[in-house]
């Protein structure tokens, strides 16, 4: 086999150092832009779960409500009701929710507010009569999907039934 000349030999060293300064350098820019990407996108993330409410407060008033007396007046007694709230810039919402008497002295509640952008489901162990009960928030849908936490709730009035409510919201991935 033939000799390298001093040229080729300069020129092959010369290359070996080249890769041995540009490929680290090029690795640390990618890993870099990589990291620089993930922060932006991590950022990016919490803007978006930051405009997102963490505390809804609403005021409900009932506006309907049947009753379907299976239980003949007594435990199983099923009652739908409906609330309505306002909401800034004129729009509304409501709730929906049904009410089993489970003995004279509790009822389990499952409600669904209804908000223009989506809905949030809870659900509670209510003692009778009501003054302040927590119900658990079990999820959502729209701006709220997979949320949970639990909703406040406050009785201001029997006639008509209205409740002052405050929803503490959870997003999927949130530390607090």
């Amino acid at each position: 086999m033939p000799r390298a000349s001093k040229q080729e030999s300069r020129t092959a060293s010369r290359r070996r150092i080249r890769r041995a300064v540009v490929l680290p350098i090029a690795a640390v820019g990618l890993v870099s832009g990589l990291i620089a990407g993930t922060g932006a996108f991590a950022s990016a993330s919490q803007q978006r779960t930051a405009r997102r409410p963490h505390t809804i407060h609403i005021v409900t008033t009932q506006t309907a409500i049947a009753v379907n007396s299976a239980g003949l007046g007594g435990a199983a007694d099923v009652r739908a009701q409906v609330f309505t709230f306002p909401l800034p810039g004129g729009q509304s919402g409501h709730i929906d929710g049904s009410s089993t008497l489970m003995s004279p002295s509790e009822q389990l509640s499952h409600v669904a507010f209804v908000f223009p952008d989506g809905q949030i489901d809870a659900q509670a162990a209510i003692t009778l009569p009501p003054t302040t009960f927590t119900a658990a928030i079990l999820g959502g849908t729209g701006a709220y999907e997979g949320v949970g936490g639990e909703v406040v709730n406050v009785v201001v009035s029997t006639t008509p039934l209205t409740i002052d409510r405050t929803l503490h919201l959870i997003y999927p991935g949130q530390d607090d």
